[in-house]
């Protein structure tokens, strides 16, 4: 009955979270697709993984037992404590260097004479006076699970190469701190993770747009690919190349008597296409 009581509690919670109000800022483009969603919700005053991060291990896997083996950072976080580590070695809490969320890094260089059955934990705390539902992205090499305040969300006992997107998540942070806690275990091979923030529900769509517009998502990629691939059989598709200064905004398009393809553009102007339907016009 109390844990029934607990999920009921923890249901309208998270219910009363999503339902927050709006975060304001700005649509901010950067270099790549992450980058522009980590500044565009730091614009909006919402998390984006940034800041520091830490981590612990290597714990001993043994012999894949790793992810099923609940290792005291899974109990309670204390970035002072100290840990019985593999091979007997003392572990403690360090800073993460260089890690940059949206970059695939490496965990090897780490652990340097540690080489199969091993898990690490990488640990990110951020505040939030806001707390609306943000999706996550992950990735890893070999075995991933992924604990939010904690709660494990993702458990996934996999031998993989590393790759963006392989896994999401949506997390709910609360007013205060959070706590994010991501675990990879290495049987063999290369050893690596990637996290990342995705474009929340509660951004106003003409942000998301520009966003899927400026940085197509994998997802967006792929059902373009799929429509033009089905589109082929039925039409023929001929690339216009345009002068990079060019923005042609068509709203109109009409042939000539004579073949050359006449194009309206938004802004008043009329173009004049010579040999439209050629294979290289």
């Amino acid at each position: 009955m109390r844990f029934l009581l607990a999920a009921l509690c923890g249901g309208l919670a998270l219910g009363a979270a999503v339902a927050q109000t709006k975060p304001v800022g700005e649509y901010v483009k950067k270099g790549d697709r992450v980058e522009t969603i980590r500044a565009t919700l730091a614009s909006h005053g919402m998390p984006n993984l940034d800041g520091k991060w830490y981590y612990a291990g290597p714990f001993d896997g043994g012999d894949g037992a790793g992810i099923d083996t609940a290792f005291p950072p899974e109990k309670a976080i204390d970035l002072k404590a100290k840990y019985a580590g593999k091979n007997g070695a003392e572990i403690t809490w360090k800073e993460l260097p260089k890690f940059t969320p949206g970059k695939v890094y490496d965990l090897a260089p780490l652990f340097p004479k540690v080489k199969t059955n091993a898990t690490v934990y990488l640990y990110h705390e951020f505040e939030t006076a806001n707390p609306v539902k943000l999706p996550l992205s992950f990735g890893s090499d070999d075995t991933l699970s992924v604990f939010f305040n904690g709660v494990r969300l993702l458990n996934e006992d996999i031998v993989r190469a590393v790759a963006p997107d392989q896994n999401r998540i949506n997390i709910v942070p609360k007013p205060g701190a959070n706590q994010l806690l991501v675990k990879v275990g290495q049987y063999a091979g290369e050893w690596k993770v990637y996290a990342a923030p995705d474009v929340p529900d509660v951004l106003p769509e003409t942000i998301k747009k520009r966003i899927d517009r400026d940085y197509p998502s994998s997802d967006v990629s792929k059902s373009i690919a799929t429509a033009a691939g089905v589109e082929a059989k039925y039409y023929a598709v001929t690339t216009l190349e345009t002068p990079p200064e060019c923005v042609l905004e068509v709203g109109g398009l009409g042939f000539r008597p004579d073949g050359k393809l006449l194009a309206c553009t938004r802004r008043g102007e009329v173009w004049l296409v010579h040999n439209p339907t050629a294979k290289d016009p």
